[in-house]
This record gives structure tokens, sequence and C-alpha cells, in this order.
């Protein structure tokens, strides 16, 4: 990797951290991202989101070295750090993504300013979302070591992965793409599908009793799904966000690498019914993990030479 591609990485990083920044304010992290934070600390803050506690974990390190150092509005800082660290480890694994399923590195720069394009503006109603981008991160990593033929290692991404977010336990089926034969598929899904259910049934146990958290005061189900196809924000911030980039992405099918064909059905079908009953999705950011894996290198992806 370039010096040229790490400044780029770590500009979009300071961009997309200061944008989201300047849009939630200081008053807001100091106050209701402390709140939803201390929530998962302290076994109340409902299902699902007391079963994400991974980045609740790193932050509160990273809280505990702000407090140590007695920096000014100690958490704040530490969430704006956390912010700053996940968009440059976000950027860097795109880029050796993008760059594994064959993307010239004038069109991964372009993917680049995609992402950072498409992570700026997902802020709508939203707080920082730390397992969210901790999730893309998980998702990105497994895919290059299936890429790198080291699948036999997705199983380590699985681990945190669950602790991290419910979401993940999709990375297992992108092992559909590895180049084993079927049974060898079948044996290592289902290893990392064993060791994520153990784990976040462990979660389930640990922290029992929580109370099913809705959105938007929607339960659930069929009256989440009815508010989302008739919430009148949601076209307009799907466009706002990704605009016709889908739709060129699939359009540009013929050209896909074999990787990036079995991920569309690995992750996009079910990801996008999932959340139409599960979250709302004029928060795009719920759409980022098949936006940045697949469908970013779709729309670059270029027919190879013969």
């Amino acid at each position: 990797m370039s010096k040229r591609i790490l400044f780029l990485i770590l500009l979009i990083a300071i961009v997309a951290t200061s944008f989201q920044t300047l849009c939630l304010g200081i008053p807001f992290l100091d106050k209701w991202e402390l709140f939803y934070h201390n929530q998962v600390l302290q076994g109340c803050a409902g299902n699902p989101w007391q079963y994400r506690v991974l980045s609740v974990w790193i932050v509160s390190g990273i809280i505990w070295t702000t407090k140590t150092l007695q920096l000014h509005h100690p958490e704040a800082v530490a969430f704006i750090a956390f912010k700053f660290i996940q968009f440059c480890i976000l950027g860097c694994l795109a880029y050796l993504y993008y760059r594994k399923l064959g993307l010239s590195k004038e069109r991964v720069v372009f993917g680049l300013i995609l992402l950072s394009y498409f992570v700026t503006l997902s802020n709508y109603k939203s707080d920082f979302r730390f397992n969210t981008y901790t999730d893309i991160i998980f998702y990105l990593a497994a895919g290059l070591l299936i890429l790198n033929k080291k699948e036999d290692l997705v199983w380590l991404v699985c681990i945190p992965a669950i602790l991290n977010r419910e979401t993940s336990l999709l990375i297992p089926f992108m092992l559909l793409a590895a180049n084993v034969n079927r049974r060898e598929k079948a044996k290592r899904i289902a290893y990392c599908l064993g060791i994520m259910a153990m784990l976040y049934l462990c979660l389930r146990l640990y922290f029992p009793g929580q109370k099913q958290v809705g959105c938007y005061g929607f339960h659930i189900g069929i009256n989440l799904y009815l508010f989302n196809l008739l919430n009148i924000d949601t076209v307009p911030q799907m466009l706002r966000v990704f605009n016709v980039v889908p739709i060129l992405a699939l359009l540009n099918h013929r050209n896909y690498s074999n990787e990036l064909r079995i991920w569309f059905w690995v992750l996009c079908p079910i990801w996008f019914v999932a959340h139409l009953f599960l979250s709302g999705i004029a928060e795009t950011a719920v759409l980022l993990v098949p936006a940045i894996v697949f469908i970013i290198p779709a729309v670059l992806m270029e027919k190879k030479e013969q």
C-alpha cells in the first residue's frame, strides 16, 4: 500500500469522522452517546442492543485512557477517537479487499471515494453506530481471508464478530466462495456457525430478560415493515446516500468475479429483506455492509481480457 493511498485513507477518516461529529455535536456525545454506552455496560440496553458488546468494551478501554490523561470531555474524545480508528481500519481493509477482487488501483481509489461518500452521509437519525462499522470491518476481513485462500482462519473472525453484532451470522456463508470442495465448505460453515451460536447463546444467558426494543416506536415485524414502506423519509434517504449506484452495480453483473457473484446471493437479498422487518432503513447505515462488501466493487468491476 503506497503512501498516497495511506494519505487518502487518512483524509477520508478525518473527513468522515469530522462530518459525523459535527452533525451530532459534543453535547450529544457527552449525554446520549454516553447514555447508550452505559446502558450496555449496566446490562439494561434491551434486545438486541444488549448483545452487541464488543465495540462497547473497546470504547470503555479508550474512555479509561482519556480519563487517565485527564482530557477535557474524556468520553466524547474517546468516542471520536474510536470512530476515527474504525474509519482508518475500514479504509485499509477496503483497499486490500478491492485490490484482491481484481480492481485496478485507479478504480480502487474511486471506490474509496465512493465508500467515504456512503459512510459520511449515513448519519440520518443516528448515533456513532460503532457496532455497525465494526461489523463491516469483520466482513471485509473475512472476505480478504477467503480471497487469499486462508478460509480455514475465518472462524477466528467469527468469534469477535458475533460478540459485536448478530448480523455477522452471514459471515460463515461467505465461505461458499472458498476454493475447496463442497464437503469441506459445508464442514467449515457448520463449524463457524456452531461457534457463533454457542457464543451468542452465552450472551443471551449472561444478559437474560432483555425487553425487545423496536424502532421509532414500532415493534419489529410487520409493523416496522409497513412503517418502512410508508415512511416519507425512506426513499429520499436511500437516494441521498446510494443514488443509482446499486442499480449500476446490478447492470454490471456480467463482469462480476465468481466470489462477488456468490456474495451477492449470500448478502444482499436476505440483508435487505430482513432489515425491512427489523430496522428503519431510512437509517442507511444499516445497509452499509452489502454496500461496501458488494455494491462498490460490483459497480467498478471491468471485463477481464481473455
